[in-house]
């Protein structure tokens, strides 16, 4: 629920789709539509952006209008865009903060914890995610336009009732970001499932010619969001 005296307003292009709570309002907006993005600002004080659709544009019109701006965005070639607003943004008093989801987002806070409290010299991060959770038709190409970009896997013991898993590298933005961040040699970030089978899939998928076929947009159409 939103804090009393706060008007938080769920804005995209279907704000149909959208289910906002008790003390919140839908808005339709269009963030490649300059003039709607320039309307829907009015009276804003921070955006939250949720989505990768001109991230860095609507990040720059924030910017230079003095609004606080945050980016769930896991995607380490907008991060590094978004980054390259730090100067306009102190020259207008404007606030970035990046990486706040949970991959990046709570994975930086134990990465740190653990490079403060390790003698090693580089991280191994692993998420394991619900295979059976419903995601958006964005998530899904983002994830699917990440299988195979990186090789390599390792194994990680997670909590019960998961226990070792193999886990499959995959680009989400820490392995960049945090060699710089938190002064390690190097890091690593995989990816695997709680369903055991559809993690040796990911295997599969990551495969050269599995990802061509991943990436026609007839194929993607017909899986499961």
């Amino acid at each position: 629920a939103s804090r009393p005296g706060t008007n938080v307003i769920v804005a995209g292009r279907n704000p149909g789709k959208a289910s906002p709570v008790p003390g919140t309002t839908a808005m339709r907006v269009d963030a490649a539509d300059q003039a709607d993005l320039s309307r829907a600002l009015d009276r804003a004080d921070t955006v939250l952006m949720c989505a990768e659709i001109d991230n860095v544009r609507v990040a720059r019109a924030c910017v230079e209008r003095g609004i606080g701006y945050v980016d769930v965005t896991a995607s380490h070639p907008l991060l590094a865009g978004l980054q390259r607003l730090d100067g306009p943004a102190r020259e207008h008093g404007a606030t970035l903060a990046l990486s706040v989801g949970l991959i990046p987002g709570v994975t930086n806070l134990l990465a740190r914890f653990c490079a403060e409290h390790s003698a090693a010299d580089g991280l191994l991060i692993g998420a394991l995610l619900g295979s059976g959770e419903t995601h958006g038709p964005a998530a899904l190409a983002w994830t699917l336009d990440g299988l195979g970009q990186l090789k390599g896997s390792w194994t990680m013991r997670f909590p019960e009732p998961y226990g070792e898993r193999t886990v499959h590298r995959f680009p989400f933005s820490d392995q960049y970001t945090l060699p710089t961040t938190l002064g390690v040699g190097a890091a690593r970030t995989g990816l695997c499932l709680d369903s055991r089978l559809l993690t040796r899939l990911l295997s599969v998928a990551g495969r050269a010619g599995v990802v061509r076929l991943l990436g026609r947009p007839r194929v993607r159409r017909l899986l499961p969001a």
